[in-house]
């Protein structure tokens, strides 16, 4: 017989089936720019082979993704917020192959600005959308010409008149990361202009709904992102 396929047969045989994988990922809380990951994949087997998968693409090496001689531990250095998603490892030999799956989060933000009119007529509406990019959500702060209002990350202020022309200033507060970020936008209250071809309340409606839009896409994302997770 020959003796390269006894040789094959023999290492087959010996060869122990892979099993028991699992990822061994960071414990404490990730945060962009300024945390390490490393993820490490071990399981039962001999002559075993590792692929890393990122959200079912193959990971390959980059200026901060780094792997290991075997091809079993990754270090990310330093983590971005593109970085959080579900990764996968395969371990496999001749005999069999078993794949684990790591989820992996970085906390980042607030990035802030603000969407909102620069001049609005008097007796409309003031509206102002604080848009706060961060994981996980930020708590926001309004400043209103210097005083300290309530209010979400829409503002609204009915019948405007020319005392509310000034600065509008939104900060946002992430607990996570610990960072700040702030944004301003300052507002004219102008004359009311008879040509005008929108009146004040339908002007206001179109922008509370333009607005309102973009909230809620912003929610939808944040838990369609969460759901996938």
């Amino acid at each position: 017989m020959d003796r390269t396929f006894l040789t094959t047969l023999a290492l087959v045989l010996l060869t122990e089936s892979v099993s028991a994988v699992v990822i061994i990922g960071p414990e404490e809380v990730l945060i962009e720019d300024k945390s390490s990951a490393n993820l490490t994949c071990v399981g039962s087997g001999t002559n075993l082979t590792a692929e890393w998968r990122k959200d079912g693409q193959i990971l390959s090496p980059s200026d901060r993704v780094q792997f290991s001689a075997e091809n079993t531990s990754v270090l990310i250095s330093p983590v971005r917020r593109t970085d959080s998603g579900e990764y996968r490892c395969t371990l496999s030999n001749t005999n069999s192959s078993n794949t684990a799956a790591y989820s992996l989060t970085v906390n980042y933000g607030p990035d802030v600005r603000m969407l909102g009119a620069a001049r609005v007529e008097e007796g409309s509406d003031i509206l102002l959308y604080c848009f706060a990019d961060s994981f996980p959500f930020a708590s926001v702060t309004w400043i209103i010409n210097g005083e300290t209002v309530r209010a979400a990350l829409l503002y609204i202020l009915e019948k405007s008149n020319h005392s509310n022309s000034g600065n509008y200033t939104c900060t946002a507060y992430n607990d996570i990361t610990g960072l700040t970020g702030t944004a301003e936008h300052f507002i004219t209250v102008t004359g009311k202009d008879i040509d005008s071809g929108l009146s004040p309340g339908v002007a206001a409606g179109i922008t509370v709904a333009v607005i309102c839009a973009v909230e809620l896409l912003a929610v939808g994302l944040y838990f369609l992102i969460i759901h996938l997770k």
